[in-house]
């Protein structure tokens, strides 16, 4: 299997992601599995329709798991990635965290990086990403 390539526009999400991405535990592990620090916060982007069947057969087979520190967190898998934005600007030591809770919608993907994409892609909602998941 190739790279597979998926297309989502750029939501707001609910605001937990900062509070999670700053768990000391959290830090650790992601510094661990990745090889950096998340900036506080995940970037939300909503799949398109066409591209949910992809991202669930690639979640499959591919992720780093991160175990929870607590009962009260989820596990969840880590998915390196590479995103790039209309105007062809790049981030790509990113990646998506997928928790592993019961009803997560499968059309919504949180990336991670060590900086606030937001501000180095110039993103606001509405604007379209394109997702690259290496095989």
């Amino acid at each position: 299997m190739g790279t597979v390539i998926l297309h989502g526009t750029v939501v707001s999400g609910v605001g937990e992601g900062a509070t999670f991405t700053q768990l000391d535990w959290v830090k650790a592990s992601f510094e661990a599995l990745l090889g950096f620090v998340p900036f506080p916060g995940t970037l939300n982007v909503r799949l398109e329709p066409s591209g949910v069947a992809a991202w669930k057969a690639y979640r499959e087979t591919n992720g780093r798991r991160v175990e929870p520190a607590s009962p009260e967190f989820c596990e969840a898998r880590l998915y390196p990635t590479l995103i790039v934005a209309r105007d062809g600007r790049q981030a790509d030591q990113v990646a998506i965290v997928w928790p592993l809770v019961a009803g997560y919608p499968d059309d919504v993907l949180e990336f991670v990086a060590p900086v606030r994409l937001r501000d180095v892609l110039s993103l606001q909602d509405g604007v379209q990403l394109t997702i690259l998941l290496p095989s």
